[in-house]
Formats: C-alpha cells, sequence, structure tokens
C-alpha cells in the first residue's frame, strides 16, 4: 500500500505506543538477602583457619610418633627376672653413660641410665646404628627389644 497519495497527506501518524508487559513491576533475576558483615565472615574464617592448622600439627605429632605404640621399658620387671620381659619390644628414655667397648660384627655395647628409674641398662647398639653418635649426658628415646641371656638391643633410636 502506498500512503504517500493524496488521499493519506491530511491524516496524522501517531507514534507507536509502548506495551508494557504483564510481568514488568517484578525485579529480574534473584534478589539476594543481605548475608551479615564481612568482618563476621572473616573472623570465622580465621579460626576455622587455626582449628585446621591444630589438627593438623597434632597429627603430624602425635601419629607421626614411631614409638608411641610400644609400652615404657618394664625397668623393675627386667631387673626382677628378665624371662618376663624377654622379646617384647619396648621404649625407654635413655641418658648415655658410658661407652662399654664395641665389636665390629655384633654392635657397641653402651651404659645408658633409663631417665624415670635412673637405672643403669647395658644396650647393644646393633651395627646398623653406627651413624649415631652417642655423647656421655645426651638424651635418646630408644626402641629396645630383650634378646636370649637377657641383651638389651637396641633397634632405633631418636635424640631428645
Amino acid at each position: 500500500m502506498d500512503y504517500s497519495g493524496p488521499e493519506h497527506q491530511h491524516e496524522k501518524v501517531s507514534p507507536p505506543q509502548m506495551v508494557t508487559p504483564p510481568f514488568a513491576h517484578f525485579q529480574t533475576g534473584m534478589q539476594s538477602k543481605p548475608r551479615g558483615n564481612a568482618a563476621v565472615w572473616a573472623v570465622v574464617g580465621a579460626i576455622a583457619t587455626i582449628a585446621i592448622l591444630g589438627i593438623g600439627y597434632y597429627v603430624l605429632t602425635f601419629t607421626g610418633d614411631p614409638y608411641r605404640t610400644l609400652e615404657r621399658f618394664p625397668v623393675e620387671d627386667y631387673m626382677a627376672g628378665y624371662e618376663r620381659v624377654l622379646g617384647g619390644r619396648f621404649q625407654a628414655n635413655l641418658v648415655v653413660d658410658a661407652d662399654l667397648g664395641s665389636a665390629i660384627s655384633e654392635g657397641r655395647l653402651f651404659s645408658f641410665r633409663e631417665e624415670t628409674s635412673q637405672k643403669n641398662l647395658a644396650v647393644l647398639v646393633p651395627p646398623d646404628q653406627n651413624n649415631v653418635v652417642f655423647v656421655k649426658g645426651q638424651g635418646y628415646t630408644a626402641e629396645l627389644e630383650v634378646g636370649k641371656g637377657g641383651i638389651i638391643y637396641a633397634r632405633r633410636f631418636k635424640k631428645k
């Protein structure tokens, strides 16, 4: 259709009208609710971080100890008769007292003082522990095993 002709020249054309959508008064998207103060969240985050670090420290410190499953060396039972503890593995806190000698094939024999009872024990340190340097008065935690004849063998050491 051609609206440029003389019959349509006196009509006024009105601009197109805006149509309002039916849900125009609603906001688009989800409305977010305020979630609290940022400082509160920072404190909660810091407390959670400290708790996680504390748990990690505990796990690494106490579950990583190879001596934790061993019973304390029963000095009194050993002194009363080694047969009671024969074949058992124990942990003990020892202080170096003296070097009693060594044999290359058998190991080194030391006198250690047990910290709790203050009694001296002769302990054979096997050749595979030759890398450990013992100094008089130095403290160690040791894994001990009572062998035939009541000989105390040191299986491993940790310097205190």
